[in-house]
């Protein structure tokens, strides 16, 4: 009987005594790109996160490329319901330059648009922030 209660006594003040993990949310993140020179160079890309009502989102995102900032305008980031991190991703295209067309940068992630999983692509030319596409995600089975 002794060593039974030593052992819950044991037990006891190891629990007591045990570490807890805190669980950090993400609430902002940075990402540099280097395009190419003849697109954009180094681009900059930050961005606040918040906890909406599906998850992860956009509370801003802001392009620092060629010297100027460009931020997506909030009704354009309300459309993602849920962003994972994880998957985004920057590419740049140069266009046309002799028809005056691009060039253009990407901004690409993962996420659901309240209804479903979608990839959404962030446009942006050198004035600034183009459109927001929409893109189905096809399901495994």
């Amino acid at each position: 009987m002794k060593r039974v209660l030593i052992a819950i006594m044991l037990a006891w003040a190891t629990i007591c005594g045990a570490s807890e993990e805190d669980y950090a949310p993400i609430t902002a993140i940075t990402i540099e790109a280097e395009t190419t020179t003849n697109t954009f160079g180094r681009v900059v890309v930050s961005a606040t996160l918040a906890n909406g009502i599906e998850g992860l989102v956009f509370s801003s995102l802001v392009v620092q490329m060629k010297g100027s900032q460009h931020s997506v305008p909030q009704d354009q980031l309300a459309e993602a319901a849920r962003v994972y991190c994880s998957t985004l991703s920057v590419s740049s295209e140069v266009g046309y330059p002799e028809k005056g067309i691009g060039p253009y940068l990407y901004i690409h992630f993962d996420g659901h648009d309240g209804t479903k999983q979608v990839k959404f692509c962030l446009t942006f030319d050198e004035n600034g922030f183009v459109e927001l596409k929409k893109e189905g995600i096809q399901q495994g089975r």
